[in-house]
């Protein structure tokens, strides 16, 4: 901010009012010169400026995500697309959108040898699901089919106990 510096016999009465006025007006121009600018950071910029970021960089807003998950999707737009080529920068772009980690699975037997499977928890399914596609759509191989999977947990219990018995063998010859 700028900082006018009187001299000491003119600290006081309509000169002080005057220079705190130029100081305002100074600040607020910066401010507005300053915005323009400000839009263009994905961080910082408001809301329907994101939109025209987002097509700049061939990215579209799907129906069900929420404006923090486009404002990151925008922000990791340009090293999503260089990581876009192989299965390490597609486990990168999966954890560096918030999903987590996702298992990759290439080749697998008795399948296609064009089938790719992401396998996923439930959680992620159900919190990611949309966005997993998306992903998939934007940064997957044109050559490779992909496939969402899911692992279910189910927690077993299992219970040993001592049963006591009798065995009694009975062998008859003739």
């Amino acid at each position: 901010m700028l900082n006018i510096a009187l001299p000491v016999w003119l600290q006081k009465g309509g000169v002080v009012r005057l220079k705190n006025a130029a100081q305002q007006w100074w600040a607020d121009l910066l401010t507005f010169t300053a915005w323009p600018q400000k839009q263009k950071d994905v961080e910082q910029c408001h809301d329907l400026a994101l939109s025209p970021l987002g097509w700049e960089r061939n990215l579209d807003r799907y129906s069900e995500e929420t404006i923090a998950q486009y404002r990151e999707r925008v922000r990791h737009a340009f090293v999503n697309a260089v990581d876009a080529g192989s299965t390490a920068g597609f486990k990168r772009i999966i954890a560096r959108l918030g999903v987590g980690v996702v298992d990759i699975k290439e080749r697998i037997p008795g399948e296609d040898w064009d089938v790719v499977a992401l396998v996923v928890t439930n959680e992620q399914e159900q919190a990611f699901g949309l966005l997993m596609r998306v992903i998939i759509r934007d940064y997957g191989r044109t050559c490779r089919r992909y496939r969402l999977h899911t692992d279910h947990v189910a927690p077993v219990s299992v219970q040993t106990a001592d049963i006591s018995h009798n065995v009694m063998v009975l062998e008859a010859s003739i």
